[in-house]
């Protein structure tokens, strides 16, 4: 960064009515002391800071202030030194807003906004979902088979509240809340969002968003499982190798198909995608001239997606 006179800076105060000296010993000391305090609640290795929360919370609003400022008095800062100050206090803006959605870009499961006292977070019960599951999946409990009882007291449940078609939502400490190594998605990584979110494998737009479509979480995984499950070598320009070796099938006779090196390629495919725990054969398909597999998968949070059915391949 080049370096502004203090006569810039308090030029520029002058001007704008704005005491960026203040502002950038406030933004250098929070870097300094507070943001490691952040990151670490983020990444659930300690309690809350309010302190630096707090002084996050300021530095945001004075910095939509500044900028206001700045769009107000743009034709009053002319020269070379106002552009450099203008440039600086824009990456300044960027850090902050990449600090406020740091939560985000470390994947953590407590959400921007849980760092207040006795923060909760809502969960949504999905279908077929257990309390004992949400305990083990969600709270991370050592006991889920125990101690599912104290999410249904939390939230004042009886039996009759919840049934198989879920949708109940429930009160869950954010402090409570797992992390997932998933580094295939960007955002706060939760039960109900980890399998993150694609555009169609079909290209279409969008005309109420007036963007690509986008696929919700559970369809994201189904779509990702089927490209899994029928990746051939070639197909994927970054990663050629990857994928199963169509030699290994097409023009092969019924009793000489590697059945074993077909499955080992396929669990391959699967293992390049961390939202998917593991894959598992159910059965082999014969039929005349074409062969195919039907399986299992699981995630990674246990979510078990039964009898996909691979495409047939013609020999």
């Amino acid at each position: 960064m080049e370096s502004v006179s203090l006569d810039t800076l308090n030029a520029f105060a002058e001007i704008t009515g704005f005491d960026v000296v203040t502002y950038l010993s406030d933004f250098n000391t929070f870097v300094n002391e507070n943001y490691t305090k952040i990151v670490s609640f983020y990444s659930g290795n300690s309690k809350s800071d309010k302190e630096s929360f707090n002084k996050l919370e300021r530095l945001i609003n004075e910095t939509n202030k500044l900028h206001s400022l700045i769009n107000i008095n743009v034709e009053n800062l002319p020269n070379y030194e106002y552009w450099v100050l203008v440039d600086t206090l824009s990456d300044i803006r960027t850090k902050i807003e990449t600090i406020n959605n740091i939560s985000v870009w470390l994947r953590s499961s407590i959400k921007a906004g849980d760092y207040k006292k006795d923060a909760q977070t809502i969960y949504t019960l999905t279908q077929n979902e257990t309390l004992e599951s949400v305990s083990r999946n969600v709270v991370n409990d050592n006991q889920p088979w125990n101690n599912w009882a104290a999410i249904a007291l939390e939230n004042s449940l009886n039996e009759e509240d919840y049934t198989s078609k879920g949708d109940v939502a429930l009160k869950i400490a954010s402090s409570a809340t797992k992390n997932y190594n998933i580094q295939s998605v960007v955002d706060n990584l939760t039960p109900q969002n980890i399998y993150g979110r694609d555009i169609k494998k079909k290209i279409e737009f969008d005309t109420f968003n007036q963007d690509l479509a986008v696929l919700i979480e559970s369809d994201t995984l189904m779509q990702s499982i089927d490209i899994l499950a029928n990746l051939k070598t070639g197909n994927n320009p970054q990663y050629p190798n990857e994928g199963i070796v169509k030699d290994l099938v097409v023009g092969q006779p019924m009793s000489q198909v590697s059945y074993p090196s077909l499955i080992r390629q396929l669990q391959a495919n699967f293992s390049t995608d961390d939202t998917i725990q593991s894959v598992v054969i159910t059965d082999i398909l014969k039929d005349s001239d074409t062969v195919g597999f039907t399986y299992e998968v699981t995630t990674v949070i246990e979510e078990i997606i039964n009898e996909q059915k691979m495409k047939v391949w013609q020999l």
